[in-house]
């Protein structure tokens, strides 16, 4: 479903099994948050955004990717909606298994899905490469996109987009 938006928006070709990648040119793409929680193919749907964000920006477009109510809930270990961890598992678990050459470190996290939690806590394996790339919100030309909303005691609160979203990067790639 998610190839499907993609190619329907006009940014992403994939023809069968070939794998065309980005095609919107100039396009600014925004992703409104929300990939994490939507299904078994997360990891997967990230790797796309990641290849598609390196493709646009070599065309002059660009991919940008806001934090979603759901991204902050993995964030925080609230797995209550997720789903898939056979991905999460095959795809990172095992490499964490090796290179420590031990199962031991799941038992800090309990029951909650541990690979997933040591994968998306602030300051875990993909909080810098992934959830610290995202915004919590973006102008784009006259347009601010946000997830579920922004308002002026926010703002007066963290201060402008630019801050806020340098908030959110620190408090992410913060070691817990």
């Amino acid at each position: 479903a998610f190839q499907e938006f993609l190619t329907i928006a006009g940014v992403y070709d994939k023809d069968g099994a070939e794998d065309k990648g980005w095609i919107g040119g100039d396009t600014i793409l925004v992703q409104c948050g929300d990939i994490m929680d939507r299904g078994s193919e997360e990891l997967s749907c990230l790797s796309l955004m990641a290849k598609l964000s390196r493709e646009a920006a070599a065309a002059g477009g660009a991919v940008i990717m806001l934090f979603g109510n759901h991204e902050m809930m993995n964030a925080y270990g609230d797995f209550r909606f997720a789903t898939g961890e056979e991905e999460f598992e095959e795809t990172l678990g095992r490499d964490i298994d090796r290179s420590l050459n031990s199962t031991r470190w799941r038992l800090q996290y309990g029951e909650k899905n541990p690979v997933r939690f040591a994968a998306m806590e602030s300051g875990g394996i993909l909080a810098k490469p992934f959830l610290s790339k995202l915004k919590v919100a973006v102008k784009v030309g006259s347009t601010v996109c946000v997830h579920g909303g922004l308002d002026t005691k926010m703002l007066d609160r963290h201060g402008d987009i630019e801050r806020l979203n340098r908030q959110a990067m620190e408090w992410i790639e913060q070691p817990r």
